[in-house]
């Protein structure tokens, strides 16, 4: 039996979005895939982090199994940022063009990926001594297993 990772799933994520990070990137600083120990004012950030799983219970028969598992994303921007909400709407808008794609819809890590159907929460947030604007999201990956 074997069954996918939600790390794996989480860090294929990542990958997926990182031509849109780095330094001179349309969107982000930096694509993180767990909680860094200092944003040192980077911004703007994605932090995705791991947000639970729904996995199929095995039935007498079965082989492929439907493992889904949820991603937190967060989206960081300085609040002093200039125009940060627009920031904001910018980098949200980047990660949805890449969910967007068809081409990266099915992938050898994962059978679908797709926004949770449900709105995002924008709010304040502090990280140390930095002050961001903050967007949450959740994605939801569909991978296969085998029994």
């Amino acid at each position: 039996m074997s069954q996918p990772s939600r790390k794996a799933a989480r860090d294929a994520f990542c990958t997926l979005l990182a031509p849109i990070a780095g330094d001179g990137a349309q969107a982000f600083k930096a694509i993180l895939n767990a909680a860094p120990a200092s944003v040192d004012g980077r911004s703007p950030l994605l932090l995705v982090f791991s947000a639970g799983s729904r996995r199929q219970p095995l039935s007498l028969g079965s082989s492929d199994l439907d493992n889904d598992f949820r991603l937190e994303c967060n989206i960081l921007v300085a609040e002093d940022t200039p125009s940060a909400d627009d920031v904001l709407d910018a980098c949200e808008a980047a990660v949805a063009n890449y969910l967007g794609n068809t081409a990266n819809r099915v992938t050898a890590n994962w059978f679908w990926i797709n926004w949770e159907n449900d709105f995002s929460l924008v709010r304040p947030a502090t990280f140390g001594e930095y002050k961001y604007l903050m967007e949450t999201f959740n994605v939801l990956i569909n991978v296969k297993g085998q029994a």
